[in-house]
């Protein structure tokens, strides 16, 4: 067992060579069975044919032919993938928080009737000391004319 399987099947749990061992084993027994159809006439030649190729197939797609080559596969796809959702996870934060922010502000100030904002704004003015300097604008006003 080479130092990367080794270093795999610590990481995954699993002892790798012993499931390439069964993999290996799994397709011998596939292939005596096969193989033991087509001596007793189960299969005709072409049958047997097509359950090698299948089988063929199906190793090179599911990579039971090389077990920690696939996990080495997986986990750097993993790793990947993993990596851009960190890279993408504050844009994607910020969006949700802004959009829904938003969405949620506006209905709050489509709500509100057109007289409490005028009352508001009648209120701020007042509260800001609007009257004081409207009063002393008035008094200016009043010596000119006198």
């Amino acid at each position: 067992m080479g130092l990367w399987t080794s270093l795999m099947s610590m990481v995954t749990g699993t002892d790798l060579a012993a499931e390439q061992a069964r993999s290996y084993a799994v397709d011998e027994a596939t292939a005596a069975l096969n193989q033991r159809y087509l001596e007793q006439g189960l299969w005709t030649q072409d049958q047997y044919q097509l359950a090698v190729i299948s089988q063929a197939a199906g190793n090179a797609s599911t990579g039971t032919n090389d077990v920690t080559g696939s996990v080495t596969d997986e986990a750097i796809a993993g790793l990947q993938q993993g990596y851009q959702n960190v890279l993408n996870a504050p844009g994607k934060v910020v969006s949700a928080v802004t959009g829904g922010a938003g969405t949620l502000l506006w209905g709050i100030v489509k709500a509100i009737p057109w007289w409490l904002w005028l009352s508001g704004a009648a209120a701020l003015f007042v509260w800001m000391g609007g009257l004081e300097i409207l009063k002393g604008s008035l008094d200016g006003f009043k010596r000119k004319q006198a």
